[in-house]
């Protein structure tokens, strides 16, 4: 047997070694090691070291080296029983060991004489150090993450407890589907968006095209889990280990809650309504209006006036509700004696989060559209003088002209109907017509009339299962879908909207990780991570779009490089742009391979992988 593990272990770390050539291993979960010495401080050799999830009551076991050293890697982030026994010693034990993501933490122990049978409780009174790496980083735990407040309820807003955090986004922007904003931060005064997002130790990144150019790009997290699913995060700072990479910032480890033996759960449901809500202290400082209809009503409520008749438009709307649920998983079997539930409580456990955000934003944005009187020529009542171009001449009549030039109004102020492109009246007719006013109001006499909505929702589900002493596995899944509606840029409805339709940001994301271990000091991680971001805005209701409908030539529309209705801007005019932008789409797919063997030799431990 031992000829055989000899033989296997060389071909293993060379095929890990071969496997670093493409791919690149992270590690969220903590490692534990410590030294076992008796009383005098002598080592002790085969010391038998027991390490219990206290939550699955799941053990991972392995005994101490000729050096009376032990590791245990691979450990989830959580609380821990951890018990050491030897022949000739009390067994010791210490119930409340705290591990952390990516920890590498060192608990030492010291054996009492006396029979095994005998319990000695140790009893930590401060954190376990980290002496075992030069790794800097700050941990935001699960209380923190569940107890804090949080506007969003993203628990990345907790980052900026993190020693040498500086966010540098918009604070509005805080919710789980604003990627960008809300990591939009720079750690230890690394570049802005450029750090690394890890999810369960896989690739959590959104390479995102910040200008819709495709000349520079920035790096984003992908999936941003809810706050009932997150069990903590670890910003790494500085000296991280080199299985970090790939960032000019630091490192952000984020670590999924997992199940246990008991089942837990929760439903929950925060509403806003802006009759609720405090109005802001500048809307407040500006006081109350004193005349007309609404006098001492507030001169900025919280809620969105109506521009022309002062009524209310209704204000923010907005749910952000779901349940999560954790336990053994019991999985029915049918077989002789009737369906009986195959028992997880003692190896098999999951996680299932879900949630849902519904937003709702009145609109109440006033902007200007040509009056019915103009689209057909007629400026009467405009109070402009309509000049024809046709004829215009050198005001001294000489050549070349030195006294400027001159040219005719039209007729009575109207263009003739003949003298009208086809076009030109297309794209004026294609202006949203005025609602507001009277039919010679030529400014603010259009109110958008659409609310902007924002629909979101979030999966996560996690299996945790453990095949025997020496072989576990985990699964996670997570997808997130958002689904904003608004009318874009110009605030247009007709051929010359601007729209969204919808803005899209989608996440799906899977990771199977498997643990090994070969011996006592031979410990194998393989791992296949999937990681799919996508955002785009679509633009469906403006492209594809025939020009020729609109008097534009067949070789005009043909040659055009998107299909989409044309934007055109106004310079030096109170029209907003006409048309929408063009449709643009954002993916990043990530596939990651790591696999590491971890060998401990004497007072050492080498982790070879990629």
């Amino acid at each position: 047997m031992k000829r055989s593990l000899r033989r296997r272990v060389p071909t293993l770390i060379f095929c890990v070694l071969a496997s670093a050539l493409v791919c690149l291993g992270q590690e969220s979960r903590a490692t534990l090691t410590g030294h076992v010495s008796d009383p005098n401080g002598a080592v002790v050799p085969g010391a038998a070291v027991i390490v219990k999830n206290n939550q699955t009551s799941l053990e991972t076991r392995t005994t101490t080296n000729e050096e009376g050293n032990y590791t245990v890697p691979f450990l989830q982030p959580g609380m821990y029983t951890v018990s050491v026994e030897a022949q000739g010693f009390k067994r010791a034990e210490s119930t409340a060991v705290e591990l952390h993501t990516a920890d590498k933490a060192t608990m030492d122990v010291t054996l009492e004489i006396g029979a095994v049978g005998e319990v000695v409780n140790v009893t930590a009174s401060a954190p376990l150090l980290e002496a075992d790496t030069a790794a800097r980083g700050n941990v935001v735990e699960n209380l923190r993450v569940e107890e804090l407040p949080l506007n969003g309820r993203n628990p990345l807003n907790l980052a900026v407890l993190a020693t040498g955090v500086q966010f540098n986004g918009n604070p509005q922007f805080n919710r789980l589907f604003d990627n960008g904003d809300n990591v939009n931060f720079s750690i230890n005064g690394g570049l802005n968006r450029h750090n690394e997002f890890l999810l369960d130790g896989t690739p959590n990144n959104a390479v995102t095209d910040v200008d819709a150019s495709r000349t520079r790009s920035v790096n984003n997290i992908a999936f941003v889990p809810p706050a009932d699913a997150t069990e903590e995060f670890k910003i790494q700072s500085n000296a991280y280990s080199a299985e970090y990479g790939r960032t000019s910032g630091g490192v952000v480890n984020i670590s999924i809650k997992s199940g246990g033996r008991d089942f837990h759960g929760s439903l929950y449901d925060f509403s806003r309504r802006f009759e609720w809500e405090a109005n802001s202290f500048g809307n407040n400082a500006r006081g109350r209006l004193t005349t007309g209809q609404f006098a001492g009503e507030e001169r900025f409520p919280r809620f969105v006036r109506d521009p022309v008749t002062g009524a209310s438009l209704g204000g923010h709307e907005q749910d952000q509700y779901g349940f999560v649920l954790s336990g053994p998983l019991l999985v029915p079997r049918f077989g002789e004696g009737g369906r009986v539930f195959a028992n997880g409580r003692d190896r098999t456990f999951f996680l299932l989060n879900v949630e849902f955000f519904k937003g709702v934003d009145p609109a109440g944005n006033l902007s200007d559209v040509p009056t019915l009187l103009e689209r057909q020529g007629d400026f009467t009542q405009s109070g402009v003088t309509v000049y024809d171009p046709l004829t215009t001449r050198c005001a001294n009549n000489t050549n070349p002209c030195t006294g400027g030039f001159i040219r005719d109004p039209f007729p009575g102020n109207v263009i003739p109907a003949d003298r009208i492109n086809p076009v030109g009246r297309a794209i004026v007719n294609g202006f949203s017509l005025p609602n507001v006013g009277p039919a010679t109001q030529r400014f603010n006499n259009f109110l958008e009339p659409f609310p902007g909505t924002d629909d979101f929702h979030s999966l996560v589900t996690r299996v945790d299962h453990q095949f025997s002493d020496s072989n576990r596995f985990f699964f996670r899944y997570v997808h997130n879908r958002r689904d904003q509606i608004q009318q874009g840029g110009n605030g247009r409805v007709g051929l010359g909207v601007d729209p969204q339709d919808p803005l899209v940001r989608v996440n799906n994301g899977a990771v199977i990780d498997w643990v090994s271990t070969l011996s006592a000091t031979t410990i194998l991680n393989a791992r296949v991570g999937f990681s799919r971001f996508l955002q785009a805005a679509f633009r469906q209701s403006s492209s594809p779009f025939d020009a020729t409908s609109i008097g534009f030539p067949a070789s005009f529309s043909n040659a055009r490089p998107v299909s989409i209705v044309p934007s055109i801007e106004f310079a030096g005019d109170p029209y907003r742009e006409f048309g929408p932008r063009n449709p643009n789409s954002n993916i990043t797919n990530t596939w990651s391979f790591p696999v590491s063997v971890t060998q401990i030799w004497g007072n050492h431990s080498l982790k070879l992988g990629g």
